[in-house]
């Protein structure tokens, strides 16, 4: 018995030795693992020039000598833009580290714009920084309803009202961006809305109406599908003035008469509190948005017949001056603005 058992045991480890060696391979090389970190060849973009506008895309590549965690970040030196690539891998290559134009933070990249390109390491066996430089010929664009970049200045069919408060300081900032100076720097192109000041007696500062009348129209030409529609803004926050809120509202014209009537048609809000500092992308499905005057209009979701946004700057009338700004304002469909 004792034979039998030790004849079966040397059949087997004859049978294994005649394994082919990918039968091995289910799991990483252990080199791959633990062995000494090394550059193997050195960070290359796969192009010097880029033209985002024209669908051209850059990616980056680099040999390493083991599997580790790394980051790309790309910034724009005159936008001061940032883009982060976060991998995992022994190779950078197309397939990880592509870069379509997009941004990780605000502002976005500019055109004719040089990109200073650095590949760190997330390990502790080294502080090395690789770095390389891209160069953008034009900046992505965005497929989308622009209800306004704020750079053609202001449209004669919009309209304003602001309190007469103190310090009251509405309206397009720079205005002329190659002599002023630009105190929050756009997040896109040039030009913003600047919205501040101090009003004791009401929630409300000021605001604007953004009409359809601007683009020739009785209703903005969007989707009718509230729930495939997006809307997409900047939005800035000041650090030294954290108390503003900022609303937006979308007025539709149910009988398509060129008009809206608060009695009978529907409002839709969207509110949001300013607690960050600097510029900020926030986007909200169409369909999500709250009714704003109890669903006078039936309280369906009817982007087709959208005939105003507005965006009111509130704050607090007891906690004094207020800034805030916006820029950008921009319906997509399918998904959110990827700046």
């Amino acid at each position: 018995m004792k034979k039998l058992i030790y004849l079966t045991l040397i059949f087997s480890v004859i049978i294994s030795s005649c394994r082919k060696p990918d039968e091995f391979s289910d799991g990483p090389d252990l080199y791959d693992v633990y062995g000494p970190f090394e550059i193997i060849t050195p960070l290359e973009a796969s192009q010097i020039n880029v033209d985002f506008a024209a669908g051209e895309t850059v990616f980056f590549n680099c040999g390493l000598s083991k599997v580790v965690d790394w980051q790309l970040k790309i910034t724009g030196s005159n936008s001061g833009a940032e883009k982060i690539i976060n991998g995992t891998s022994k190779y950078l290559n197309e397939e990880v580290a592509l870069w379509d134009g997009t941004t990780t933070s605000l502002p976005i990249f500019s055109r004719y714009e040089n990109c200073n390109v650095e590949l760190s390491f997330l390990t502790d066996e080294t502080d090395t920084i690789l770095s390389t430089s891209v160069y953008v010929l034009e900046p992505k664009l965005n497929a989308g309803f622009v209800i306004t970049d704020f750079e053609a200045g202001w449209d004669p069919n919009w309209s304003t009202f602001v309190q007469s408060g103190t310090s009251m300081a509405f309206g397009i900032r720079p205005v002329d961006p190659n002599i002023e100076a630009d105190p929050a720097k756009a997040p896109q192109l040039a030009r913003y809305y600047n919205m501040a000041g101090a009003v004791d007696w009401d929630w409300l500062t000021g605001m604007i109406d953004f009409n359809a009348s601007a683009f020739g129209e009785t209703v903005m030409p969007l989707s009718s599908n509230g729930d495939n529609l997006y809307f997409n803004a900047f939005v800035y926050g000041d650090p030294l003035y954290p108390n503003s809120r900022v609303l937006f509202r979308f007025d539709e014209d149910e009988n398509i008469d060129g008009t809206f009537d608060v009695t009978s048609e529907d409002s839709f809000g969207y509110e949001i509190i300013i607690d960050w500092s600097g510029w900020r992308h926030i986007s909200v499905k169409y369909s999500d948005i709250l009714s704003a005057n109890n669903s006078s209009g039936g309280g369906v979701h009817n982007p087709d017949k959208l005939n105003r946004v507005s965006v009111l700057h509130l704050a607090d009338p007891n906690s004094g001056y207020a800034h805030s700004a916006i820029d950008y304002l921009i319906f997509t469909e399918n998904e959110p603005l990827r700046p």
